[in-house]
């Protein structure tokens, strides 16, 4: 399907008093600004014959401006939506690059400023909206857009989003191209280790919830001639009293080849039962969060099995491989590590703060630990890895800069699996400023 095929012409033929009854006069246009400072550092941890020591340092400036229409009058309705996007390097220079993963690069130093625009046209039925164009950002459990840079990830395709039934959101769709965090080119989806770009990307679920505290998810996916993958979610609350809670959380993925996987251009990368390069993987993990006033408290526990790392889209051996996804539904998707390799076996925990309770408000503050073991190797014994993140978030709540959110980040780790090459420490610090104006 052609996205733009769908939905302009119908907009050109409207005349103005139509346009203005739903989409002038619903439409919203927003910009958002966001600044993020980005450093990472790659020190040996024990080799000193073999001494890797690197630093990546990145600034920049984001604009985006999102234009939301309304829907025309009638039985169809009929809209569009738009985004306007640059940024602008402040800093990642010859350096400062090395290893850079949020300014595309320019030799050894990363570009000035990059660009891009996107927008998906929209017919609405009752409550059943189709969207088609290359704007599309699906944040369900099989595939997360990627926000975590300065410019968003984008996919091309078409997706539905369905509220038609009582509490049920149903979606699902075919994305064919994405456009990474730090690209302004769309480039096809593969899977880690992929040599050759899958046809497209399937899904389809449902999201139930009976009550405001209970939520069932299923999900399924493919991507072509990659992996199989379905999903089963179920989210639970129990509130004891107004100020204290308890929360389940239970996920559980599985993954199995699909089409040409483990053929030439198709295998996939890492540990795989006897190197066949095929999909073969059950992820599940399990964690409680209980909340007292200000306080929470999590902890939980994770499981990959042993034939394969768990699957997603990962283009990382494609020309533009920045058009990967990077963020998985999984509690275990942090700042350095993911904990998704074959055999691995994840202990995590953490701690939040709200400092409402002290008289801030908007002020949040956690910590947490992931520990991961049994990590399969091709050509070593087992491996393992930790991480410890902590983050600080402040949003304005009064006032004319209301809304204005300040986020620090700080990460360590460590791992001994071989895919790093060598046993070494990762470091890494992140500054978000994120403020989102309204103009209409």
């Amino acid at each position: 399907m052609n996205p733009n095929a769908l939905g302009f012409p119908l907009l050109c033929l409207l005349s103005p008093s139509v346009m203005a009854s739903g989409f002038v006069d619903d439409s919203t246009l927003n910009l958002s600004l966001r600044n993020v400072f980005f450093t990472h550092h790659y020190a040996d941890y024990f080799s000193p014959t073999k001494k890797l020591t690197s630093k990546s340092q990145e600034w920049a400036q984001g604009f985006r401006l999102d234009f939301v229409s309304g829907f025309t009058p009638g039985l169809l309705g009929v809209g569009i939506d738009a985004k306007g996007m640059l940024a602008v390097k402040l800093d990642g220079g010859a350096g400062h690059h090395q290893r850079g993963t949020m300014i595309p690069s320019d030799g050894d130093t990363g570009v000035g400023s990059w660009a891009r625009a996107a927008a998906n046209a929209k017919i609405k039925y009752s409550n059943t909206t189709v969207f088609t164009g290359n704007a599309i950002t699906p944040s369900i459990p099989i595939l997360v857009s990627d926000d975590t840079r300065v410019l968003p990830q984008t996919y091309q395709g078409w997706n539905f989003v369905s509220k038609d039934i009582d509490n049920v959101v149903a979606t699902g769709g075919r994305l064919t191209k994405a456009t990474g965090r730090y690209s302004s080119d769309r480039a096809g989806l593969a899977a880690a280790g992929g040599t050759q770009e899958s046809g497209g990307f399937n899904y389809a679920g449902f999201d139930y919830t009976p009550t405001k505290n209970i939520k069932a998810q299923y999900y399924f996916g493919q991507l072509e001639d990659y992996y199989k993958q379905d999903f089963l979610g179920l989210t639970a609350k129990h509130q004891f009293n107004p100020s204290q809670s308890l929360l389940a959380d239970l996920r559980y993925f599985r993954s199995r080849s699909d089409g040409k996987n483990g053929d030439p251009g198709y295998r996939i990368a890492g540990y795989t039962k006897d190197g066949t390069g095929i999909i073969d993987n059950n992820t599940w993990s399990a964690s409680l969060t209980y909340t007292h006033t200000a306080h929470s408290f999590m902890a939980g526990y994770q499981s990959v099995s042993g034939n394969s790392n768990f699957a997603a889209i990962i283009p990382s051996s494609l020309p533009n491989k920045e058009a990967g996804v990077f963020t998985f539904y999984l509690q275990t998707s942090r700042l350095l590590y993911g904990f998704t390799r074959a055999g691995e076996q994840t202990t995590f925990a953490q701690y939040t703060y709200d400092f409402t309770a002290m008289g801030v408000p908007g002020l949040i503050f956690n910590t947490s630990y992931w520990r991961g073991t049994d990590i399969k190797q091709s050509n070593a014994g087992n491996a393992q890895e930790w991480e410890r993140d902590i983050a600080l978030h402040y949003a304005i709540q009064s006032g004319p800069a209301k809304g204005l959110g300040i986020s620090y980040y700080n990460a360590i780790g460590h791992s001994t699996a071989s895919a790093f090459e060598y046993n070494y420490r990762n470091s890494e610090n992140r500054v978000y400023v994120n403020y989102t104006l309204p103009i209409f």
